[in-house]
């Protein structure tokens, strides 16, 4: 069950410079707790200013083009903001969705951009995590462009696992949704996908895929930005 103290707890170790007590309590008095659904549609491009902190679940950011082809370029996972940047310029090129059922704890973007302006410690761990998710998104894009296929859906992967299944990690996704996140085509995903279960690393079923070697996938992946940060709710 998440409580007040829990939130709280995530809440202080979600930024890199943390919030002042005052200012913690009074972002506490007016967030509210909501639960999504997986798929759910968290923030569409050019939304207007959202801030949410992730309490359980994940979400993914991306960006389309105008022909329907997508690239996943950032993952959330407990403990991590979204929407921080839309307190500066109001709005993102950019959509988030639900990867698993997620809940939130949303706050109201004008009282944090408030706490900001009159306290420069909330400025300061704001500023902050904006640059650390900058140097994620730089390293995320870099070997979008040129990883090879193998290593992009290796990475993929190792952030879409949202549960357990006899001990092995499994991903609810197609080789569509794959193909999506790491911005390419069914055909080309789908002949990847083949050549990782050849080799031992993976097994397929309808809508599923289980990671049957975690280390030789992170190996592959090496070189990738893995953001995976699991706090845990006291």
């Amino acid at each position: 069950m998440v409580t007040p103290h829990n939130i709280a707890t995530l809440l202080r170790g979600s930024l890199p410079g943390g919030f002042p007590e005052n200012i913690l309590s009074e972002l506490l008095e007016d967030c509210r707790v909501i639960d999504f659904p997986a798929d759910s549609v968290l923030y569409r491009e050019e939304e207007g200013p959202g801030l949410a902190l992730v309490l359980e679940g994940s979400a993914r950011t991306f960006i389309s083009s105008p022909m329907g082809r997508q690239i996943t370029i950032r993952y959330a996972h407990s403990g991590d903001f979204l929407g921080i940047p839309t307190l500066f310029v109001g709005s993102g090129p950019v959509h988030i969705a639900a990867i698993s059922p997620i809940k939130l704890c949303v706050f109201q973007a004008s009282a944090m951009r408030a706490a900001a302006m009159r306290d420069p410690r909330v400025a300061w761990a704001l500023a902050q995590e904006c640059a650390f998710t900058l140097v994620d998104l730089i390293a995320e894009m870099s070997d979008a462009m040129f990883g090879s296929v193998r290593q992009r859906i290796s990475h993929h992967l190792l952030n879409l696992v949202c549960e357990r299944e006899n001990g092995l990690p499994v991903i609810h996704a197609s080789a569509q949704d794959l193909a999506f996140a790491v911005g390419s085509v069914r055909e080309v995903v789908s002949r990847a996908l083949a050549e990782l279960r050849a080799d031992g690393m993976i097994t397929t079923r309808r809508e599923a895929i289980l990671l049957k070697d975690e280390r030789r996938l992170r190996e592959l992946a090496a070189g990738q930005p893995s953001r995976i940060r699991h706090h845990t709710l006291a």
